[in-house]
């Protein structure tokens, strides 16, 4: 998102008393960053970035901008995000980012398209024109479903040909990032009398 974006937005209204750490999932956009906050973007962005900063860790996590750096802006500024692209990668960023430095919150930029890391989130925030993200972070817990009813348990990504050949019955996903189904398709089954469910969910921050 551009500086004008939801997630700028959030930077810029965050008032915690511990910094807050920033990050994005690959290459995001451009924000706008305030003092002693902590940016973790690609080598290859940083002479992009004009605050002041001051190198803090380097994480070996390699990117094709470069390596992820760790940065302490030291005035306000603008930031380009470049961030890790793999789900490890980004746990162990943000496990950094909360035990290490100590940051009150962890702030990860991101795209409907990249919603597969939004299981390293405790919660998301959903732009505009993404009605149906809110649908699947708003499916039930599994705990839930009633007993006695056909459960189908899928361990990996669930895809418009599985959930076309589940007649009916409840089927569960570790969580809403795992469904890569089209609204159309959700909606046949549940209008089969099919219930979706999910063992994880995320918290809704805001829309």
């Amino acid at each position: 998102m551009g500086q004008g974006g939801a997630f700028g937005r959030f930077v810029k209204e965050y008032g915690g008393i511990k910094p807050l750490g920033i990050t994005s999932i690959g290459r995001g956009g451009d924000i706008r960053v305030k003092k002693n906050m902590y940016i973790a973007t690609a080598a290859g962005v940083l002479g992009e970035c004009d605050f002041t900063k001051e190198i803090v860790h380097t994480t070996g996590m390699n990117t094709p901008m470069g390596e992820v750096i760790v940065t302490q802006a030291l005035s306000d500024g603008r930031a380009v995000l470049a961030g890790p692209s793999i789900n490890s990668q980004l746990s162990r960023l943000c496990r950094y980012f909360l035990d290490e430095i100590g940051v009150g919150q962890v702030y990860i930029d991101g795209a409907g398209d990249k919603r597969t890391f939004a299981s390293c989130s405790d919660a998301v925030v959903v732009g505009l024109g993404c009605e149906y993200i809110s649908r699947l972070i708003g499916l039930p817990h599994v705990s839930e479903m009633g007993g006695d009813v056909d459960i189908h348990d899928v361990s990996g990504a669930l895809t418009d040909e599985m959930l076309e050949d589940f007649n009916a019955g409840n089927v569960v996903v570790e969580d809403m990032s795992k469904i890569f189904v089209k609204p159309a398709v959700l909606d046949r089954f549940l209008h089969r009398g099919g219930i979706l469910y999910v063992k994880n969910k995320l918290k809704l921050i805001n829309i």
